[in-house]
C-alpha cells in the first residue's frame, strides 16, 4: 500500500474538529513505516488498541522530521505490535 502525504492525517483541530492534513513532503522511510500503523484489517477489539497509536504516528510525522523521527516511528511500531499482541485473547493449552 502506498501512502501519499496528502492522505496522512495529523492532530485533530480542536476548534473545528477537522483533521489537519500533512502537506509537507515526507521522507520515503517515514511513508514506508506509516503504512504499518493502518488497522482496518484487524478485528474491532484490536482496532481500538491500534487506532490511537496510528494517530500518534501521523501526528509525529506531521510535526517532526529527520532520522530521529524515523527511529521513533520504528520504536512506536514495535510498541504497537506489543500492545496488539497483549490484547489478543490467550488460547487454552
Amino acid at each position: 500500500m502506498t501512502i501519499h502525504p496528502e492522505q496522512l492525517v495529523g492532530a485533530e483541530n480542536l476548534v473545528m474538529g477537522e483533521p489537519t492534513v500533512i502537506s509537507k513532503t515526507l521522507h520515503p522511510a517515514v511513508v514506508d513505516l506509516l503504512q504499518y500503523f493502518e488497522f482496518g484489517h484487524l478485528p474491532e477489539h484490536l482496532q481500538a488498541v491500534s487506532e490511537p497509536i496510528r494517530e500518534l504516528a501521523h501526528q509525529m510525522a506531521a510535526k517532526l522530521e529527520g532520522p530521529q523521527l524515523t527511529h521513533g516511528l520504528m520504536h512506536l511500531l514495535q510498541a504497537k505490535d506489543c500492545f496488539v499482541r497483549a490484547a489478543v485473547p490467550k488460547t487454552a493449552s
